[in-house]
């Protein structure tokens, strides 16, 4: 069994003409690298496309048929709290799933109308964070949520109301109400503050089993969660995804469209019923992502061979899925020509294989010229550093890595399944 701890991955694929990507101005994405414009997808986009490809049906939902359901991202308690009420209604009230979701928002028993909001990135991975309290607003910043965390949460409430206050606990509670001198609390609250204070007890001796349950949301263990309140325990993701980039320069190009309206035809009008442009283009990008074993052991406690499965699955993820913007206009949904795994002592990108970017092959096109340098770049580091990784790859082209090769993207993720052996 090998004892290196990263899985690195680099995948090349190209896409023809295309927008895969786009800004708050609807743009393509791009990143300067090396000096020159390179058109950029970000990783929050192909991790929700990993999470949620746009076509339920394609290839049986990879992700859900190899790592169950993702987590629920929401902003939206009200919403949230009618999805988990009817998936768990069988088991609880409403009130106590009601309940679980507050609690798990805030440390202490508060009102919806008290929710607190703040801003996120624009996938919401990686971040929980909560600011000021805004009236009625009853939303969060999108956070993942997972039905199994609030299943346990509610077994704890359930658990303390159906057993209640003991006769010492009641007695307290009398003695408590007749030493108030304004009597400012009734009885009741008293009795509502004193379940509370017993639930909140309970939660903290069942802390252990709602981050267990935790492990049932494969996308939380990879790519991490970040809490700052309430019972929501932040994580940290096993998982650094870089986003992509273009192995060479490019020059977006503009499409002129319009849309033409049928029935102004008819009253003998010309012309289009509306004008607009487009930018779009077309190049070979490099993925690249790390994946730390071990930490990922940890957040769905599993043992290395549980861990090596979920690598394998996440390889195949990374060199099939495609972002779905503007799909329907583009129709960019292409393979990845090459695809590189090694299990390594630490970290290791290789984006610097294009860093002087990648001039046309001799047949023009940068896809064969892109394997090359990047072969060609793994070679001479491996070499200065003298790493002692293991490593596999496919290739649809001739390539002059002496690592293991195989011929086909499913040998590859077997080869990584088997901890690096054929």
């Amino acid at each position: 069994m090998s004892d290196k701890n990263f899985v690195n991955y680099h995948i090349l694929i190209s896409h023809n003409s295309s927008c895969l990507n786009r800004d708050d101005m609807g743009m393509q994405k791009t990143a300067v690298f090396g000096g020159t414009r390179r058109v950029r997808i970000s990783s929050q986009s192909l991790k929700r496309e990993m999470r949620k490809p746009r076509l339920e049906e394609y290839a049986n939902n990879y992700w859900k048929q190899h790592f169950g359901e993702p987590s629920i991202r929401t902003r939206d308690l009200t919403k949230l709290n009618e999805k988990f009420i009817k998936e768990l209604g069988d088991e609880f009230e409403p009130a106590f799933v009601i309940e679980a979701i507050d609690r798990f928002v805030k440390t202490t028993k508060s009102t919806a109308n008290e929710v607190e909001e703040d801003t996120t990135d624009e996938e919401g991975d990686d971040a929980v964070e909560k600011g000021g309290a805004k009236k009625s607003s009853k939303k969060i910043a999108v956070a993942p949520w997972v039905a199994n965390e609030i299943r346990e949460i509610c077994r704890v409430i359930k658990a303390v109301k159906d057993e209640g206050l003991s006769d010492e606990e009641l007695k307290k509670i009398d003695e408590s109400f007749t030493k108030q001198k304004k009597k400012k609390k009734t009885k009741e609250s008293l009795i509502e503050e004193a379940i509370g204070k017993k639930i909140e007890k309970g939660l903290k001796e069942k802390a252990d089993a709602v981050i267990k349950a935790l492990a049932s949301a494969v996308d939380i263990a990879l790519f991490g969660r970040m809490a700052t309140s309430g019972l929501m325990t932040s994580v940290d993701g096993a998982m650094a995804m870089a986003h992509s980039i273009t192995t060479h320069t490019v020059d977006g190009d503009i499409d002129w469209f319009t849309a033409v309206d049928d029935l102004i035809q008819d009253s003998g009008e010309t012309g289009s019923g509306h004008l607009d442009t487009q930018e779009f283009s077309a190049g070979v990008f490099y993925r690249y992502a790390s994946l730390n074993l071990s930490l990922l052991q940890k957040n769905l406690g599993v043992d290395r061979t549980g861990a090596l499965n979920v690598a394998r699955h996440f390889l195949h993820l990374l060199a099939t899925s495609i972002p779905s913007a503007k799909q329907n206009s583009f129709a960019a949904f292409n393979p990845a020509d090459f695809a590189c795994v090694s299990l390594s002592d630490m970290p290791i990108s290789l984006a610097n294989a294009f860093e002087e970017p990648i001039a046309r092959g001799q047949k023009g096109g940068f896809r064969k010229p892109s394997i090359e340098a990047f072969c060609e770049y793994k070679k001479r580091t491996d070499e200065i550093y003298d790493f002692k990784d293991s490593a596999g790859f496919f290739s649809s082209e001739n390539c002059s890595l002496s690592d293991q090769r195989m011929k086909t993207l499913a040998e590859l993720e077997q080869w990584l399944q088997n901890d690096g052996k054929a």
